[in-house]
């Protein structure tokens, strides 16, 4: 009977952890927002005062790639038994081990 109800009150306090986590993500999307409004209004008013001197804003040019290319993916997490691996080689769980085994003896016969 204890356990249920420290479990009720587990469930309670992450519940409303839960809330106040999502109270601050709406807080912070706001403030995201009004800071890229900011932006965008301070942006068409430099190009409005660029404008009116005669002198067009520089526009940056987005590069076409990255300079260097992403390192390859070499850590594995095995789905089936949880156990990771960081080689160049993926885990192979004993599961898969053995179903390959009877693959292999079924292409024997």
């Amino acid at each position: 009977m204890q356990r249920v109800e420290a479990l009720s009150r587990a469930l309670r306090q992450a519940e409303q952890e839960a809330e106040a986590l999502s109270i601050q993500k709406d807080a912070f999307a706001a403030e995201a927002r009004a800071l890229r409004d900011e932006l965008e209004r301070r942006k068409k008013a430099a190009e409005q005062a660029a404008a009116a001197e005669g002198k067009p804003l520089p526009t940056q040019k987005p590069k076409a790639r990255p300079s260097k290319p992403p390192e390859p993916i070499t850590a594995f997490f095995c789905l089936i038994c949880g156990e990771g691996s960081n080689g160049a080689k993926p885990h192979r769980c004993l599961v898969e081990e053995e179903e390959q085994r009877k693959k292999v003896a079924m292409g024997r016969k």
